[in-house]
């Protein structure tokens, strides 16, 4: 991704989890007019893509679980951020299951470390829709949330912490919570499901694919740059009249079954019908979708770019990464 042109107002902003897929998108999308501190745990490479993007993205390794390593975050900075856009976390659903221990920590604990220590005049919490686990059809943010999967729950443990920003910490004035019902496009993990479809379908130009489970669970992912132009707008939002602690949900608005995901990308790819192997059990069942009304009346953010659209634009950018030809 090209990085934005300056947008005339220059922000001071921290990226957790800067080395992940959405974080690589993001802060590439930042205008360059921003002081992006962009932080990351582990990943070897990425100082290296932090420094292709401009002299305004400075990457800074940080175990947010560690208290002491997050204490330095503010000094390091010179001080409070105008936006903190806190995507860090641990994604792997089914290792939830086995290892709850490390998902605790990576999704609670480095939030609650977080929001205690560094301040922030908005910080944006990267949620999920999976914390809508056991509900059916539209999520509805008004009943309890009771989700059993370990993943989940501690999500909604992290969406208490980011609360406590405010009600608490006092290190924000205002949170907005995020209930991302995910994305697609440059930079997401191999195993992921439109990674493979794209794999699969656009440069092994194969018909038949493997999918883990019944391929019956929902899901409702959107073209990355339109993740993060949303994400950039929802961190810019100033709105006077605005909840100190605001929750909402971020999808694309065109809930699917996994298996209709599957024969779509087939034909939009490989111009086929797909033949699907399904095997094993899935750690998630989801029967629900995101509301995506409350997000586009308060700010006008609707996802443009339809599956149909997108995945080709994510074909071409595995193409370039592999050297295939077209």
């Amino acid at each position: 991704m090209v990085p934005h042109e300056g947008t005339g107002l220059a922000l001071r902003v921290l990226v957790t989890g800067a080395s992940g897929f959405i974080g690589r998108n993001l802060i590439a999308a930042c205008p360059r007019d921003w002081e992006v501190l962009a932080l990351y745990r582990a990943a070897t490479d990425f100082p290296v893509y932090a420094a292709s993007l401009g002299e305004h993205v400075r990457a800074l390794r940080c175990d947010l679980t560690d208290a002491v390593a997050v204490a330095r975050v503010g000094p390091s900075a010179a001080g409070k951020f105008d936006v903190v856009f806190h995507l860090a976390g641990r994604v792997a659903i089914p290792r939830s299951l086995t290892d709850p221990a490390g998902d605790l920590f990576d999704n609670a604990l480095a939030t609650a470390q977080l929001v205690r220590t560094v301040e922030a005049g908005h910080l944006v919490y990267l949620s999920t829709g999976a914390v809508y686990e056991g509900q059916i059809g539209r999520a509805d943010a008004r009943l309890s949330l009771r989700p059993s999967l370990p993943y989940s729950a501690h999500k909604v443990l992290g969406e208490l912490y980011a609360r406590a920003a405010v009600e608490r910490f006092g290190t924000a004035p205002r949170v907005s919570i995020v209930r991302f019902f995910g994305a697609y496009g440059p930079y997401e993990p191999a195993h992921k499901l439109y990674a493979r479809l794209v794999r699969r379908f656009a440069i092994e130009r194969e018909p038949d694919i493997d999918v883990y489970g019944a391929g019956t669970n929902l899901i409702d992912a959107m073209w990355i740059s339109d993740a993060c132009a949303g994400l950039l707008r929802i961190g810019q939002d100033d709105r006077a009249d605005r909840d100190a602690i605001w929750t909402v949900d971020f999808a694309q608005g065109r809930p699917l079954a996994i298996d209709d995901v599957v024969r779509l990308a087939c034909r939009v790819l490989l111009d086929r019908e797909a033949t699907i192997r399904h095997s094993g059990t899935s750690a998630e069942s989801n029967a629900f979708f995101g509301d995506t009304g409350p997000l586009q009346r308060a700010l006008g953010i609707r996802p443009q770019t339809s599956l149909e659209n997108g995945l080709p634009r994510y074909a071409e950018w595995w193409r370039r990464r592999a050297g295939t030809p077209g």
